[in-house]
């Protein structure tokens, strides 16, 4: 059994079209490189609003064909400080990994830090503010079709027999790979990707059968904010207990980006909250948290 790490893609990926010769036509490519520059383009607007990114073909190499593409990022004012999160590219694979699972459950591990999909004896393992990312973005209808279009272009190439995914110009073994007759998956009627409302919160040896989604108006106290856009959670005090949850209200971090919202530990937040409670045989798994929406900031008085 293989561990394979997807979201291993930080800022570049080799692409690797499998064909009968070293060549490929200049159309294909061109076109392929648009479409996923598209893909980036609104990938980093989501994760990196502070930066532009460009994407560029660093390497090109035989075997069938390989095309090395890497990100570039460029800080749009550098008064502002925020970090580089440097996962757009891990996303993107990520997003063409889960598109091509198969529509019965794979099994399912979900640690803090990482989403692991065990399934075909390999074990793949996806970062978990990666995986945030891809399912905010798969309801980015520009996102998901710049990917299919990325995939159709391909398609339409009868030359090439798949494409694969790798780390390095070098490698021998793909991380992923399309075969041709994967190619439906992408260019047929939208087909759902794994969905965080169907990854249970379980270990190996306790799997859930069954979760609770509730949504309830909440008061929570901040405790601990993660003061950049980004999947990480933020710590709170509601319900007489510490919850941890992200923050995935976009207009809240419009306005805190604007300035017209500063935080400081002890403020209150009126909110949204989602509430993730996993069930199973042997009775409640841990809850999990999201803030769906800001209603109204109150400062600690």
């Amino acid at each position: 059994m293989a561990t394979i790490n997807i979201a291993s893609f930080e800022d570049s990926l080799v692409l690797h079209f499998r064909t009968e010769s070293n060549a490929i036509n200049a159309n294909t490519l061109a076109l392929t490189l648009k479409y996923i520059c598209d893909a980036a383009k609104v990938a980093n607007a989501f994760i990196n609003p502070e930066y532009e990114i460009e994407v560029v073909v660093v390497a090109t190499g035989p075997g069938s064909f390989k095309a090395k593409i890497k990100a570039f990022y460029t800080k749009n004012n550098p008064v502002i400080k925020s970090d580089l999160r440097n996962i757009v590219i891990g996303v993107i694979a990520s997003y063409i990994f889960l598109a091509l699972q198969p529509n019965s459950e794979p099994k399912i591990i979900i640690n803090t830090e990482e989403v692991i999909i065990q399934h075909d004896n390999n074990t793949y393992i996806v970062a978990r503010n990666v995986y945030n990312s891809v399912e905010q973005l798969k309801e980015n209808p520009i996102f998901t079709d710049s990917i299919k279009q990325t995939i159709k272009v391909i398609k339409k190439d009868r030359a090439i027999h798949g494409v694969a995914f790798e780390h390095d110009m070098n490698d021998t073994k793909p991380i992923f790979e399309i075969p041709r007759e994967k190619f439906i998956e992408f260019t047929a009627p939208h087909k759902e990707i794994i969905s965080m409302d169907r990854l249970l919160s379980t270990t190996p040896e306790l799997m859930a059968i069954e979760e609770e989604v509730t949504e309830v108006e909440a008061k929570v106290i901040i405790t601990k904010a993660i003061l950049k856009k980004s999947g990480q959670k933020w710590e709170f005090f509601w319900d007489k207990k510490k919850i941890l949850a992200p923050v995935l209200d976009n207009q809240f971090w419009n306005d805190f980006s604007d300035h017209k919202i500063t935080i400081a530990p002890g403020d209150e937040l009126k909110v949204k909250l989602k509430i993730y409670s996993p069930v199973n045989s042997s009775g409640r798994n841990k809850e999990s948290y999201e803030v769906v929406k800001v209603i109204e900031h109150i400062r600690a008085i």
